[in-house]
This record gives C-alpha cells, sequence and structure tokens, in this order.
C-alpha cells in the first residue's frame, strides 16, 4: 500500500509517469488492473482498478500483442507504462479515471492506445 500512496501523492491532479503490469481477465465480465510490480500475487492493494471503458479501448486497438486465447486471463502481467494519470479512490479502491496513453510493452515490441 505504501507504493500506491507515494504514486497518489506524486502530483495533486496528474500523475506524470506510472510503470506497471496490466492484467485483465474474464471472470463472468471483463475485468482489469494495473499492479505495480510483476508479482503474479500482488497485494491487492497495490492494484489500480482498470474501467471497462478503457479495457475495451485496449483490446479494440491492440494489433501488436492480441489477447490470450484460451484461458480467463486476456493480458496477464504485460508491462506497460502510463501517461499522464488521474486517479480516483471509489469503495475502498484506486480506479483510473483518466489516462492520456497507454503503452504495452514486450522485448521488443511495444505498441502505444491514446485515450
Amino acid at each position: 500500500m505504501n507504493n500506491l500512496i507515494d504514486v497518489i501523492s506524486m502530483k495533486p491532479r496528474y500523475i506524470d509517469f506510472i510503470d506497471g503490469y496490466l492484467t485483465v481477465y474474464n471472470n463472468d465480465g471483463l475485468s482489469g488492473y494495473i499492479a505495480l510490480d510483476n508479482g503474479n500475487h500482488s497485494d491487492y492493494k497495490a492494484r489500480i482498478i482498470l474501467p471497462i471503458s478503457f479495457i475495451d479501448k485496449i483490446i479494440k486497438e491492440d494489433d501488436v500483442f492480441g489477447v490470450l486465447v484460451g484461458g480467463n486471463f486476456l493480458y496477464c502481467n504485460m508491462h506497460v507504462w502510463l501517461k499522464k494519470v488521474s486517479l480516483l479512490y471509489e469503495n475502498d479502491s484506486v480506479v483510473i479515471d483518466m489516462i492520456e496513453e497507454i503503452k504495452l510493452l514486450e522485448d521488443d515490441l511495444e505498441k502505444t492506445i491514446i485515450f
């Protein structure tokens, strides 16, 4: 939780940059989050919830990686960079309100999605 508090308190309105890991899964509907570390079992409080509208845009515009086939996960711990992020605190969770851009990264490949 301390890492997340540090991230939120960096700027009063926008956070310039977040280096994290994207997980999107389908368990009775799409859900997703950005973890601040790449551990498979990140502390729940170290997750930033990604609203469905952002998940939909990532899936529609990702023509580089595509989603994982089979199982419940569409993206699992994919390295991402988020620029100009606004966060909200709702129902004991930190939720992304706005993002200017998200960059999906893996090895030498990358895909930038503008919001």
